[in-house]
């Protein structure tokens, strides 16, 4: 099988920035199958940005987020995959949307 990189779009500049991650995960590299059951399978995280955001379909900042429209995709190569959702709030702005954390092998 050949694999390639999902990445962000970097030309976009109002991207969510999470301020509560350490409540879902301590590290980034505990995002694993072998850790499934320690991370919830609902997660509500913050962005306290001033401004509108932008929703974009790939987040790879603080987490691997995908969007709903992506997870899509990503059962399409691998259809049993293991995703926890996430919803991003920005309070600020009463603006929401709902991603998920794609599981990966370490």
């Amino acid at each position: 099988m050949e694999y390639f990189r999902i990445r962000q779009d970097s030309r976009y500049l109002h991207t969510p920035v999470i301020t509560n991650s350490g409540d879902v995960v301590k590290q980034r590299k505990q995002v694993c199958l072998r850790n499934a059951k320690q991370i919830p399978d609902v997660n509500v995280l913050f962005s306290d940005a001033p401004y509108s955001l932008d929703f974009i379909d790939v987040l790879d900042k603080q987490f691997f987020l995908v969007s709903m429209e992506m997870k899509k995709v990503f059962q399409m190569y691998e259809p049993g995959m293991i995703f926890k959702n996430v919803c991003i709030l920005n309070n600020h702005m009463n603006e929401y949307h709902e991603y998920v954390l794609p599981l990966f092998y370490e």
